[in-house]
């Protein structure tokens, strides 16, 4: 299962189990996770954790990500930067189904990121990239 696959799979649980929230807390996110790893044939906790990571960046508050993983702000610009990647990374026609997860992106400025603005956040996000 790919890094996208998963994104999107999570969301969709987390609607399912949680309704459509802009947000979610770190409970949901990792019984979403636990729900869809469940139902793959993963079997190394090295790639479910990263995994977890990632959707903890991309569907929580920074605060949230931090209490969670006992991280840093800058990792979690880094893994949010690396989950819409990911999530950007099909073909233009795939990026429309971005709302097939039927999640609350309005955060998200989605045109900006995929016309590639730069903007003082894709600054920082380069920065921290490099």
């Amino acid at each position: 299962m790919s890094k996208q696959e998963y994104l999107k799979l999570i969301g969709k649980t987390l609607v399912e189990q949680n309704g459509k929230l802009e947000f979610y807390n770190q409970t949901q996110v990792q019984q979403a996770h636990h729900k869809v790893s469940k139902s793959s044939t993963w079997d190394l906790l090295e790639v479910t954790s990263e995994f977890l990571d990632l959707a903890l960046s991309f569907y929580s508050l920074a605060p949230e990500f931090i209490s969670a993983t006992s991280s840093t702000t800058a990792r979690f610009i880094e893994l949010k930067a690396e989950a819409i990647k990911e999530l950007s990374e099909s073909s233009t026609t795939d990026i429309g189904n971005l709302s097939d997860i039927d999640i609350d992106v309005s955060w998200l400025d989605i045109g900006e990121i995929f016309d590639g603005i730069g903007d003082v956040i894709g600054g920082i996000i380069g920065g921290l990239l490099e």
